[in-house]
């Protein structure tokens, strides 16, 4: 996908942040709305499948023809299609929210059990300690050397450098087999 907020007229760009009315003014916001529906529909089809996102699409141009037919008086028509995208949906989003309202609680937890990993790991150990063993520091060097040489290596480092991803995930076998292995391909 393409960038959605590289400028490709920069002039523009800078008069629709220089307007103070009018549809000028309106075209940033408009942009910025119209990308993150991009990327929600992305979303959709990577997380749900084509169908929902289908579902979804359906029930976003019905709500627009809806409000265009507000402004014509043909409101009764609007709402009814309105009201059958609705049902089309309602199974589905049910499974879409719930599964995002676990990875966002799992976003929000993962700051603070990696800030707190430690003292759940030794929790009688007293006084200063180190922030990470010797081996968990020897592991995170070769995680950096491994994900140097491996794309899927790299990609999760990252996520997990961002909080994306929970740090255990790198401790697994599999991952830790990953890491022996780009490890010992220019040994």
């Amino acid at each position: 996908m393409p960038s959605l907020w590289t400028p490709t007229n920069w002039p523009q760009r800078l008069s629709e942040l220089l307007a103070s009315t009018g549809e000028l003014k309106e075209a940033p916001l408009r942009r910025d709305v119209r990308s993150l529906g991009m990327l929600l529909g992305e979303v959709l089809k990577e997380q749900s499948g084509e169908e929902l996102y289908g579902a979804v699409e359906e029930l976003r141009r019905t709500a627009i023809a809806r409000r265009e037919a507000d402004a014509t008086g043909d409101a009764a028509t609007a709402a009814a299609h309105l009201q059958q995208s609705l049902g089309s949906v309602h199974g589905q989003a049910d499974d879409l929210t719930r599964a995002y309202l676990v990875r966002a609680a799992e976003a929000a937890r993962m700051p603070w059990r990696q800030a707190n990993y430690n003292d759940f790991l030794y929790p009688t150990t007293q006084g200063n300690r180190e922030m990470f063993t010797p081996e968990e520091t020897r592991y995170r060097m070769e995680i950096q050397i491994a994900a140097a040489r491996d794309a899927e290596l790299r990609k999760l480092s990252n996520e997990v450098g961002h909080l994306l991803v929970p740090f255990e995930r790198l401790m697994e076998p599999d991952v830790r087999a990953r890491v022996a292995n780009a490890l010992a391909q220019n040994a």
